[in-house]
């Protein structure tokens, strides 16, 4: 017999032995290296207190929060020249802190809650550490070896037995520890006496009670010794044991390398079945995770990461086609039906009206009626009788009544489509649908008894459903432009859609699927457009929900009561369940335990047990409403930074320690994550405060803006389960602005005092800085005086006259001569002057610029622009333009080859108080104007002025801004703009 067969009945005779666990694999996620797992083989896997998961390879360690993987900083293992590989096993200590276990270690290796660094606390002595459950002990490696606990600080306690053996793993009991050696074998420690208890096997302890797996059997320990559980002759060794929560273990048998072949799962009242399902996906298994065995695995293998969702206890599949993907379509059930019998019916839209009943298969054929395309099936409790709604090609619609015991059913053809029935009581059955031909909607009524036919009313919009309350004496009719009702008498009473506009009867989505009363309103569910809630009365919307708060799809097309007065919403993707205050309690998602995330418009049914139906793309869900509302999520919490916010200012606190804020902060913002074993797109949990302080929840924060209080203490509820510790923070008054105001008044008394010591000296000095600066100033006009008569510019004007004389151009000499005195006299009155009008300034520069003007035998045009409004009487100092004008000329002008000069000399009023000059040139530019220069000098007249400015600034008579803009067009060199602001003091 070849090893393959031997394996296959060895599996065959444990499935025969012991009862196999109902597990099924409703979802699987893989992470390898292309989702950024550092490497394929993953040795151990832990999850901490705040959700976080941690994958241990053999060079890496990485964290996992079910989105994304961050590496964790191992230098203290490599300073130790310690590798990861080395790691035999990982342990949870109660506070959440990860401790590293090797072989044997004189450092304590370990890693905070939600941390991503290894830190190391020294023992000093090589030691080897054990864990049991929820606790750590040490081991000296000597012998005898002695043995003691380690606290939650990582602390080493005092010895407490002494053993001749090298334990691997160690449990305790009331009155003394068990041990296993390498070899498997237990050894009991009571009274200070070490016995062998002549048994092998791995042990561990499940629901308090210890345990042994052996080869060949399960045993317990009770009264002294272990006895027998289980039989079951497997031969394989247990390699590995994981344990949830809630007292569950998973034990991993190999009788190969590399292999786990068989997994048993172990209950906390010690039942025992096997696991199939994992091993089908993968028998490379390292290690498992998870917090209920019966909810979600998370395994590492030699090949990467796998994370598992199981159906769980509350939810069933009928007609489910397992082998059908999310993007496909399986056993598409179109409808459900409930007699007076309990007996449940439904029908696949290909084929066949099948009924729900306790056979392997769960479902049989109902009376061999095996009709195709089917679409709606009805219920007639007064006749006892069904109604089922078939589809045609040819714009018409098969109605059937069928009677299920008497195998009896007659068909009538609608003369259009039909979208949907209701049974009344007169026996008439009132249809909605649409004419092919025109899309006109119908409303029709066919009665069996007298075979009548008519039409009741007709709608421009397609008609999708309908349904009558009583009390009101009204049809309610979805359509696919909005909500329309009707009196008894099919008139309209009101509309309800998009187009209106009263908010209170505006519907964003016109497409209505599914109409129902709950508590008093009526719901409407629409296509791509949420859920409604009417008051019957007013109709108007009382309350409505969307994927924005809290739905999880737009689509609703069904609603279904339970026997605990909820509501049970189907979508397009999962359920939704509401209280009778209309808030959504519960969301139900496909991976969580629905035979697809996409359910079938009215295809809900409920039995005397209360138990609901759902029809799907691809099968029935059913659901125990008890049990499903009792799941809990897998959510953890953790809180990455708490930042306050004032003003321009912000502070960063660390999570869970207790910090305080002033009353004057503008708002405290938390940044939070929930690491699941992996994290879908579009699940959000239910995340609130349980403290009665202000605050708003968005997506990965917690905003608070309520300072009122003195203390805080925050509890968090994760889908209403409170989550880790309170976060406390106290609440100061801010009296920094009082203090502010109190020193500078202290600052302001103590400077007072200095201040009146030293105004008398100052007052003494100011005479003295006054003359110097009265010196000052008529030096550097005296200078400016010399600047503007340096014997450059006198023999430039010399050489002019001389040659308009050699050229007998005497009048042109004679006019040049004569403005040539005029300006040297001028210059000799104003140099004698602090201040000279502005008309005089413009006259003096007129005479300048017309001499170089004609000097130059006008190279270069020119204007003077005063513009209105400017006083010519206004006080400026002279000779501070000219410089700039006799730059711009020499400088930007002379050198111009492809254009003609251009000089413009312009004042304007800045306001009130100030005068502007503009002098503007479309000279070269002055960076062309300084490569031409033989010698690269800065201009005497120019340092003069920018004295004089700094001076003139000093002394508060006037104040002077002057800036210099090199002007461009498209990148070229366009000319120069000197601006020069004259302000008078007020």
């Amino acid at each position: 017999m070849s090893r393959r067969q031997v394996y296959g009945l060895i599996l065959f005779l444990i499935i025969t032995i012991l009862p196999a666990s109902s597990q099924v694999v409703l979802d699987r996620k893989e992470l390898d290296t292309d989702f950024g797992l550092k490497e394929r083989i993953v040795n151990h896997i832990i999850r901490d207190n705040y959700g976080f998961f941690y994958f241990f390879g053999d060079n890496y360690v990485q964290r996992f929060d079910g989105r994304t993987l961050e590496l964790v900083n191992i230098e203290s293992l490599s300073s130790n020249n310690i590798n990861p590989e080395k790691i035999i096993d990982v342990s949870l200590m109660k506070d959440g802190t990860i401790v590293l276990i090797l072989e044997s270690q004189s450092d304590i290796f370990h890693i905070k809650p939600g941390g991503l660094k290894v830190d190391s606390k020294r023992i000093g002595q090589s030691l080897k550490i054990l864990k049991s459950v929820n606790q750590l002990w040490w081991c000296d490696i000597k012998t005898p070896r002695s043995i003691g606990k380690i606290n939650e600080n990582l602390i080493l306690k005092e010895a407490l037995y002494s053993s001749s053996i090298d334990p691997v793993r160690i449990e305790e009991f009331d009155t003394g520890i068990i041990l296993e050696n390498n070899e498997g074998q237990l050894f009991k420690i009571e009274n200070e006496v070490q016995e062998n208890l002549n048994i092998k096997g791995r042990l561990a302890k499940i629901s308090d009670r210890l345990l042994c797996f052996s080869e060949d059997s399960i045993s317990y320990y009770h009264e002294s010794n272990f006895k027998l559980l289980v039989k079951h002759d497997l031969g394989f060794k247990a390699t590995l044991v994981s344990k949830d929560t809630l007292g569950n273990a998973a034990v991993f048998y190999s009788g190969r390398f590399r292999y786990i072949d068989t997994i048993l799962m172990i209950t906390n009242d010690l039942k025992v079945s096997p696991i199939r399902e994992v091993l089908e996906i993968n028998d490379k298994i390292k290690d498992a995770y998870f917090d209920d065995i019966n909810d979600k695995w998370i395994i590492g293998t030699y090949n990467g990461v796998y994370v598992f969702n199981f159906l769980r206890d509350g939810a069933e599949f009928i007609n489910r086609n397992p082998a059908t993907k999310k993007s496909e379509f399986g056993n598409l059930v179109t409808a459900l039906s409930i007699d007076t019998a309990d007996q449940i019916y439904f029908a696949r839209e290909t084929r066949g009206i099948f009924k729900i009943d306790d056979s392997p298969e769960k479902f049989s054929l109902a009376g061999n009626l095996d009709f195709r395309n089917n679409m709606k099936l009805f219920y007639d409790s007064i006749r006892d009788v069904h109604f089922l709604l078939g589809f045609r090609y040819d714009g018409k619609t098969n109605l059937k009544r069928i009677d299920f015991k008497s195998n009896f059913h007659k068909n009538f053809v609608i003369p259009f489509k039909c979208m949907d029935i209701m049974v009344m009581k007169d026996g008439g059955v009132l249809m909605t649908g649409y004419d092919e031909s025109n899309d006109e909607g119908i409303l029709a009524k066919y009665n069996y008894e007298n075979n009548d036919y008519r039409v009741l009313k007709q709608f421009q919009p397609r008609v999708r459903t309908v349904n009558y309350f009583e009390e009101l004496n009204q049809y309610w009719v979805g359509a696919y432009e909005g909500l329309y009702i009707l009196d008894d008498q099919f008139e309209l009473i009101d509309v309800l859609n998009s187009g209106r506009l009263q908010l209170e009867k505006r519907i964003l989505k016109d497409h209505v699927v599914t109409i129902e009363k709950f508590n008093g309103h009526i719901f409407i569910g629409l296509y791509g457009g949420g859920l409604y809630i009417i008051d019957k009365k007013e109709r108007k919307i009382v309350k409505s929900f969307t994927e924005k708060n809290g739905l999880s799809d737009n689509n609703v097309i069904s609603f279904i009561r339970d026997d605990n007065k909820n509501l049970w919403a189907a979508t397009f993707n999962g359920l939704n369940v509401l209280d009778t205050s209309y808030n959504i309690i519960k969301t139900i998602y496909d991976h969580q335990g629905l035979s697809n995330r996409e359910f079938n418009s009215k295809a809900v049914a409920k039995d005397s047990d209360g138990n609901l139906y759902f029809g799907s793309l691809n099968g029935i869900t059913k659901i125990n409403p008890e049990k499903v509302l009792n799941w809990k999520n897998s959510f953890g919490f953790y809180i990455d930074d708490i930042t306050s916010y004032n003003k321009k200012e912000f502070e960063q606190f660390k999570q869970y320690k207790p910090f305080s804020i002033y009353n004057s902060t503008d708002s405290l913002v938390l940044h939070y994550r929930t690491p699941d074993y992996f994290q879908q797109p579009y699940i959000k949990p239910d995340i609130s405060l349980d403290c009665d302080i202000q605050h708003s929840i968005g997506d990965g924060t917690i905003t608070i803006n309520d300072f009122n209080t003195s203390n805080v203490h925050m509890g968090f509820l994760i889908d209403g389960v409170p989550r880790l510790e309170n976060q406390f923070f106290s609440i100061t008054e801010d009296y920094r602005t009082e203090l502010k105001i109190l020193g500078i008044a202290l600052l302001v008394i103590l400077l007072s005092f200095f201040i009146a010591r030293l105004i008398i000296d100052r007052n003494k000095k100011n005479e003295k800085i006054k003359a110097e600066l009265t010196g000052r100033i008529s030096q550097l006009q005296l200078s400016s005086l010399q600047s503007q008569m340096n014997p450059h510019f006198i023999f430039n004007a010399l050489g002019a006259i001389q040659y308009f004389i050699q050229t007998n151009n005497t009048d042109k000499a004679d006019e040049y001569l004569s403005d040539f005195a005029m300006l040297m006299r001028k210059i000799l009155e104003s140099s004698k002057a602090r201040f000279i009008s502005l008309t005089e300034e413009k006259e003096l520069l007129e005479l300048y610029i017309r001499i170089e003007c004609m000097r130059f035998e006008k190279l270069f045009e020119y204007e003077i622009i005063v513009q209105d409004g400017v006083d010519g009487d206004c006080r400026i100092p002279p000779m501070v333009i000219q410089p700039f004008i006799e730059n711009a000329i020499n400088h930007g002008l002379y050198n111009l080859k492809d254009r003609k000069g251009k000089l413009r000399l312009e004042f304007s009023n800045i306001d009130e108080n100030g005068v502007r000059c503009i002098v503007h040139d479309n000279g070269i530019g002055r960076k062309k104007a300084a490569e031409l220069r033989l010698k690269k000098h800065k201009s005497r007249g120019m340092q003069i002025v920018s004295e004089r400015i700094e001076t003139i600034n000093s002394s508060k008579k006037m104040f002077i801004e002057l800036e210099t803009k090199d002007l461009y067009n498209n990148d070229i060199a366009s000319g120069t703009k000197v601006q020069i602001d004259f302000y008078y003091p007020k």
